[in-house]
């Protein structure tokens, strides 16, 4: 009995994942600050995750959020407003910055009600 061809196709892709499941090249994710915003310490290897389809896939790049803030610096909401071309990554930094950043100003200035961030994916 013959396989068709998007059963072949989809049974090969499937095989090439679980065998590349064990050559998971590594990689590196941080967080860029832009100058003077933003008090978050660079992430933890548990904090911000790079995902592993993503490093499977060679992706990688620079995700540029806006974050709205809360009167104490929490973050309430971030969007994405430079991609860094997957949705994987992008989803990955969202989630990042809304589980773990927040915002201290400096002495003497006022709390804003937004700010911008880097989060930057890189395999190595």
């Amino acid at each position: 009995m013959q396989t068709s061809k998007p059963v072949r196709s989809a049974l090969l892709l499937a095989l090439c994942v679980v065998l590349a499941g064990a050559a998971v090249p590594p990689a590196n994710a941080s967080y860029l600050p832009n100058p003077n915003i933003g008090s978050a310490p660079d992430p933890t290897p548990e904090e911000l995750i790079y995902p592993k389809e993503s490093r499977l896939m060679g992706e990688q790049g620079e995700v540029g959020l806006t974050v709205l803030l809360f009167e104490n610096g929490t973050v309430s909401r971030a969007m994405v407003e430079k991609t860094s071309g997957s949705p994987r990554l992008d989803d990955a930094a969202v989630s990042y910055v809304k589980a773990h950043w927040s915002y201290a100003p400096p002495e003497g200035e006022k709390m804003p009600t937004q700010t911008r961030v880097t989060v930057k994916f890189q395999l190595q």
